[in-house]
């Protein structure tokens, strides 16, 4: 009897010390420090570090293109076209095929003077009637869009229609200037265009006269992957594509010769592989991407930078 009271004794002390330990780890073993109130707080005063030049990329080429070649108007006028396009030539025209085993979609590209009409208002009130809405002429080719849009300083109209007689879909630039007239001409399957508005779009933004005075940054006359020169101003040059070579030339005043070595810089991070000496001590920068090459220095002035861009298919 006794030996049952001292194992319940036992038992009841055990418990008791099980629940203390229980509950003595639910708290604190040591209240912390109070933090004084005068105690100045770490503050980090280190300089961030500047952020990277943003470089703004000139046009882009669209992604099914590997790169991109040039087509040049006898009369004045430049596009680009995809280098993967085959050229062949009808008629008076030159015809780019997507494809080999398939009529279209394709791109049409064709000039000629005009004899009796010099001014650009007057060729469009004439032709635009007489091209779409004259129906013993064009059998009523439906319009879908028409505006008067301006590519790089050229001026013309940009037109949607189904074609009447073939039935095909037309997306089309024509333009007129120094009495000549101009047709830059896609066409599609009905409702065949949808993968091929980067394209057009492409294209059309790369109309661009082919020798010209430059008074602001060239990004016409430049490859994909160019960064623009924001520094100083104004800026001066020329450009001249002829065939198979071309030359653009740029001076920028006002501006220093860190900004120009922070343009090499921005080049190299877009792909030009570049060799240069200290631009900030007399030095220059050239180098090439692809069919181009560059090359830039300042002037003995310290404030004008010098840039030339190249290429050559041969």
């Amino acid at each position: 009897m006794k030996s049952y009271k001292y194992i319940a004794i036992v038992f009841v002390l055990v418990l008791s010390l099980s629940i203390s330990a229980a509950c003595a780890k639910d708290e604190p073993s040591a209240a912390p420090e109070a933090i004084p109130e005068d105690m100045p707080a770490v503050v980090d005063d280190t300089p961030a570090p500047p952020p990277e030049p943003e470089a703004v990329p000139g046009r882009v080429l669209p992604a099914s293109w590997s790169e991109s070649e040039f087509f040049i108007f006898d009369s004045g006028l430049i596009v680009d076209v995809s280098a993967d396009w085959i050229p062949r030539p009808d008629g008076e025209a030159t015809v780019y095929y997507f494809s080999d085993d398939s009529e279209l979609p394709r791109l049409s590209l064709y000039s000629d003077y005009v004899f009796d009409i010099d001014d650009f208002d007057e060729f469009f009130d004439w032709w635009l009637a007489e091209r779409f809405y004259n129906p013993e002429y064009n059998a009523g080719a439906e319009v879908i869009r028409e505006e008067y849009v301006t590519y790089n300083g050229i001026r013309g109209l940009e037109i949607d229609y189904l074609e009447s007689s073939d039935g095909t879909l037309r997306h089309a630039f024509y333009t007129f200037f120094d009495r000549h007239y101009y047709q830059i001409r896609f066409a599609f399957e009905p409702n065949g265009d949808s993968s091929y508005m980067d394209d057009i779009a492409f294209v059309f933004n790369s109309i661009r006269l082919n020798q010209t005075e430059i008074d602001a940054w060239p990004t016409a006359y430049l490859p994909a992957g160019t960064p623009v020169y924001t520094d100083g101003g104004p800026i001066e040059g020329n450009a001249f594509t002829w065939y198979d070579y071309g030359s653009i030339d740029v001076h920028v005043s006002n501006t220093s010769a860190d900004a120009l070595s922070d343009f090499a810089d921005q080049m190299e991070k877009l792909g030009w592989a570049l060799d240069y000496s200290d631009i900030a001590n007399g030095g220059s920068a050239g180098g090439s991407k692809g069919i181009w090459s560059a090359h830039m220095y300042m002037g003995e002035d310290g404030t004008t930078a010098f840039l030339g861009f190249n290429f050559n298919l041969n």
